[in-house]
C-alpha cells in the first residue's frame, strides 16, 4: 500500500502529553518556545538560528504539515495541556525498508520532566504499530547528554559512534557524533 493511504489515529496520547501533527495556526507557539531555548537549542540544532521570527515558525508549520498529509515526514508538536513545549518527529524516511530517523526537542522551561523521554516513547509505539517500521535511529552528538539519555531510556542501543557523522550547527565543523537504532 502506498504510504499516502496510510491512516492512524490522532493524536498520540500518553499519561501526561497530547502529540499531534504541526499545523497551521502553531507559529506563535513555537517561535515563543525556540526564542526562551535558543541558546540551549543552537548548541545541538543546526535548524534553529534559521527561526528568526514568528512567521518563520508559521511557515515551517505549514510545510511540515504538508509533509504529514504526504507521509514524507511526520513532525509533531508536543502539548502539555495544549500548551506546545516541544517537537517530536520521524523523518529520512525509507519507505522500502521502513527505517525512520527520530528527532526532538524541548523548550528549556520544560526539561528534565521526562517529557521529551514519554513523547519519543509514544512516537515509537506509535511507529511500529501505525507505520509498520522495522528500525527506528537516533542520531546524536556525542557530548549531548540529555539526547543520549533520552534515546537510551527509550531502550535505544548505541549502533555507532564516529566522527562527521554530523556537524556543528553553524560552522560545519565535523563531530563526533552517536547513531542509536531500535527493531521491531
Amino acid at each position: 500500500m502506498s504510504p499516502i493511504l496510510l491512516d492512524f489515529p490522532m493524536p498520540i496520547t500518553t499519561k501526561r502529553l497530547g502529540t499531534r501533527p504541526m499545523q497551521q495556526g502553531d507559529g506563535a507557539q513555537l517561535f515563543s518556545q525556540i526564542e526562551q531555548s535558543r541558546d540551549n537549542l543552537r548548541a545541538w540544532l543546526p535548524w534553529v538560528d534559521s527561526v528568526k521570527c514568528q512567521a518563520d515558525s508559521e511557515s515551517t508549520a505549514r510545510s511540515f504539515y504538508a509533509d504529514f498529509v504526504l507521509r514524507k515526514a511526520f513532525h509533531f508538536v508536543i502539548c502539555l495541556d495544549g500548551q506546545i513545549i516541544g517537537g517530536v518527529g520521524l523523518s529520512f524516511i525509507n519507505w522500502t525498508i521502513r527505517r525512520m530517523n527520530i528527532g526532538y526537542w524541548c523548550s528549556i522551561n520544560y526539561q528534565g520532566k521526562g517529557y521529551v523521554t514519554e513523547a519519543v516513547d509514544g512516537l515509537v509505539d506509535f511507529a511500529f504499530v501505525h507505520l509498520k517500521a522495522q528500525k527506528l535511529l537516533i542520531v546524536c552528538d556525542s557530548e549531548n547528554t540529555k539526547s543520549i539519555k533520552v534515546a537510551e531510556r527509550c531502550g535505544f542501543a548505541l549502533e555507532a559512534e564516529a566522527l562527521g557523522v554530523l556537524d556543528h550547527p553553524g560552522n560545519g565543523e565535523l563531530r563526533l557524533g552517536r547513531r542509536y537504532a531500535r527493531y521491531e
